[in-house]
């Protein structure tokens, strides 16, 4: 439809028209191209907001596996199964590790 606006300039300088039916030429012109951008702006609008919505859609959840021996999963195993759905971030340092490590080197033992 781009082509609308080049026939649309075209008919307007032909010299056979009247001031009337070139001022007619351009105000549809006018028009059309508003009617574009106001599609684009909406086009892009329902993208983004087509995104947010996929955003929020709730994710599979992953069954947390479990050590035959257990009745229960503990922390570490429901950590890794977040971590493996992609609902938490993997994190370096375990701060339980780091916690026991400082512990131990901070206290001191008295001799009697």
């Amino acid at each position: 439809m781009p082509d609308l606006c080049d026939q649309l300039d075209q008919l307007s300088s032909i010299e056979g028209y009247s001031a009337t039916a070139r001022l007619l030429f351009r105000k549809v012109k006018k028009g059309y191209s508003e009617r574009i951008n106001q599609h684009a702006t909406a086009s892009y609008r329902i993208q983004v907001l087509e995104a947010r919505i996929g955003a929020l859609e709730p994710r599979k959840r992953r069954k947390v596996v479990l050590d035959p021996n257990t009745k229960f999963g503990d922390i570490e195993n429901i950590r890794k199964a977040q971590i493996e759905a992609g609902d938490a971030e993997a994190s370096e340092a375990d701060p339980d590790a780091s916690d026991q490590e400082g512990s131990q080197a901070s206290y001191i033992v008295v001799a009697d």
